[in-house]
């Protein structure tokens, strides 16, 4: 689970239905309340969102057993809280177990298998709204 910076959204990576879910927070009672959820890669593990709120981050485990390749789904995070898909990049290893971002915008990924880390540069490109991953070894 992740909440947005603002601590006004949260975000559940739901691995056996292949989505996210997303939901409000109410400020004074702390309860949640659903905005829906959108679809992801295979096999979901974990969100974590950018330090500006503007993105959300999805670690997809794959299945390795069915050749799939683990994956990181990108969203641009909605002024209700909502997430649009700005794309999914497959990554090279046996699963994406989960991520961080650093305050600098720097994705940092952890693969299945001990000490396997590696790091996304995310560059935002403002007139296309879309989010693109770079790897960086």
């Amino acid at each position: 689970m992740a909440v947005d910076p603002s601590g006004k959204f949260a975000y559940v990576a739901n691995s056996n239905s292949f989505s996210v879910s997303m939901y409000t927070i109410n400020a004074t009672t702390g309860v949640l309340t659903s905005v829906g959820a959108i679809g992801a890669g295979d096999y979901p593990e974990s969100v974590a969102v950018d330090p500006s709120g503007k993105f959300a981050y999805v670690a997809n485990f794959g299945d390795h057993l069915a050749g799939i390749p683990g994956s990181v789904s990108t969203y641009r995070i909605n002024a209700d809280g909502s997430l649009t898909s700005t794309g999914t990049t497959a990554e090279p290893y046996e699963g994406t177990a989960s991520m961080a971002v650093h305050l600098s915008g720097k994705v940092r990924l952890r693969g299945a298998r001990p000490l396997q880390f590696h790091d996304l540069d995310v560059h935002h490109r403002r007139h296309h709204r879309s989010t693109n991953l770079t790897r960086e070894d």
